[in-house]
């Protein structure tokens, strides 16, 4: 069993050993649940019965009325934001029934109070703190490890790993980890040394060693690469351009 699979065993046994904790949150609290690695499987696991909706596959008259039918009420709005709302006016939040939620979109948040939702987190949505206290949440570490299998479409899924992990990690993380998208852009061996020299006054780092700890997330993900001070992004040329356009579009 090679390293990532004993850490994803170890994860999904972690989260199940605190599947009650879980339960016990939702009674009062929606999660927010963030972290690297597929998530659906054990969100699905850990509540047999839940209700999932996708927004990225569309709000389909289905998917609204299979989300009656989950509340057991009569179906009244056929658009999926307005049938959440309607449902949220009928339910107690005790007697709400849990649904996961993927791609969400802010805007459905509005009068949802009474329903227990789980948001698994993606990179187009961003919660503030405020945000946060608004809409009940309560954020939670779900990391497994296990490789996407939703992808966006045209999206390879080592692209997705990539921006995984760079959405999980911190802001100098993210400075630290496009220093070596540049450099991979220009030669496919580089020295992360010889970033940490010409950026350190930039980044306001004295110390080598807490730059590269800056990369661990990628490191562990096999995203990078570096033995006898010599370093590789595990991307092809295309991959590499992509994920370098998309993260210079994030930041216009």
């Amino acid at each position: 069993m090679d390293l990532n699979s004993t850490l994803s065993k170890k994860l999904l046994d972690f989260h199940r050993a605190i599947s009650n904790e879980y339960h016990s949150l939702l009674e009062y609290f929606n999660l927010y649940i963030y972290g690297y690695g597929y998530k659906i499987d054990l969100v699905k696991e850990l509540f047999p019965d839940i209700f999932i909706i996708d927004f990225q596959e569309g709000e389909s008259v289905v998917t609204t009325r299979n989300l009656y039918e989950y509340y057991e009420l009569e179906p009244v709005e056929t658009e999926l934001k307005q049938a959440l709302r309607h449902i949220n006016a009928l339910l107690t939040r005790e007697k709400a029934k849990p649904i996961a939620i993927m791609n969400l979109r802010k805007d459905v948040l509005d009068r949802t109070e009474n329903l227990k939702m789980i948001v698994i987190q993606h990179r187009e949505l961003y919660l503030s703190f405020d945000e946060l206290l608004q809409y009940n949440f309560v954020m939670r570490d779900f990391t497994t490890f296990i490789a996407e299998e939703k992808k966006r479409p045209g999206i390879s899924t080592r692209i997705d790993e990539t921006l995984n992990v760079y959405d999980c990690v911190g802001v100098l993380s993210k400075k630290i980890f496009k220093l070596a998208l540049k450099a991979a852009a220009t030669r496919i061996e580089f020295s992360l040394r010889d970033i940490f020299n010409k950026e350190k006054k930039k980044l306001l780092i004295v110390n080598y060693s807490a730059f590269r700890e800056a990369l661990s997330a990628f490191i562990d993900s096999n995203i990078l690469v570096e033995k006898n001070g010599v370093a590789k992004l595990t991307l092809t040329k295309k991959e590499l351009s992509e994920i370098i356009g998309i993260l210079d579009g994030d930041s216009k």
